[in-house]
């Protein structure tokens, strides 16, 4: 399933999101196309100097022994992504996304994506069934029975990792928007599912602040050393 092509611009490391599939889109990066260059929802065009690509399910014949973390406290990622995605996807363990490079003539609009073999996976996003205790930590206003109970429904990103050769593009930013859309757009409409929820790593906190998350506010929960951070949904359903 192609979720969304993205085009990221070097010159003001805004994306434009070419191809969408579901309602949650890219930042528009305005500034950079030439004011009477028309952009199609249907086609993908370009941008100079930026990095073009689509966020798809993992397959089968993805390459990715040529994905690197750098750092070593990101390591077991890269250990998930060779060693376990694959039988987790076709599994229906876990779902993961995966982020693609894309052969593109800056100079000639095309139908339909034409993916670069050689490059192999840019970033992932794998995604799980899971829960979050919000006592003492957060409120459901809306809906003040549901904070009686231990746990409540939500989606996890059980892992996220960005080929360090392609950060600063903002290639992690939306595959967590990715993870957000169908959060929101199609498993809430269709089952109880109120959060997206992360156990942030202690380098990963800032990312995760910045794209919307929130630390869940209890003692246990601060000192940890993989924190639970969280997205309500439902303000991004009701926009």
């Amino acid at each position: 399933m192609l979720l969304g092509s993205f085009s990221t611009c070097a010159k003001t490391n805004r994306t434009l999101l070419l191809k969408p599939r579901l309602r949650m889109v890219g930042l528009c990066c305005a500034n950079c196309w030439p004011p009477k260059l028309p952009i199609h929802r249907n086609s993908f065009t370009k941008m100079l100097f930026g990095v073009d690509y689509v966020i798809r399910e993992l397959k089968p014949s993805d390459r990715i022994n040529s994905f690197k973390t750098g750092a070593a406290a990101f390591a077991p990622l890269k250990s998930f992504l060779r060693n376990q995605a694959k039988d987790f996807h076709t599994g229906n363990i876990a779902k993961t996304y995966v982020a693609i490079k894309l052969l593109v003539d800056k100079d000639v609009p095309v139908i339909e994506p034409v993916e670069d073999d050689v490059s192999g996976i840019l970033g992932y996003l794998t995604l799980t069934c899971s829960e979050i205790d919000i006592r003492n930590g957060y409120a459901l206003e809306d809906c003040q029975y549901a904070n009686r109970y231990e746990s409540l429904p939500a989606v996890k990103i059980a892992r996220l990792a960005v080929d360090e050769r392609y950060r600063g593009v903002r290639v992690g930013e939306n595959l967590v928007s990715i993870a957000l859309a169908i959060a929101a757009d199609v498993i809430a409409p269709a089952v109880g599912c109120r959060f997206v929820v992360t156990d942030a790593k202690s380098e990963a906190v800032k990312f995760y602040t910045r794209t919307g998350f929130t630390l869940l506010d209890t003692d246990v929960n601060r000192q940890s050393e993989t924190p639970v951070m969280f997205i309500d949904l439902l303000p991004l359903m009701t926009e």
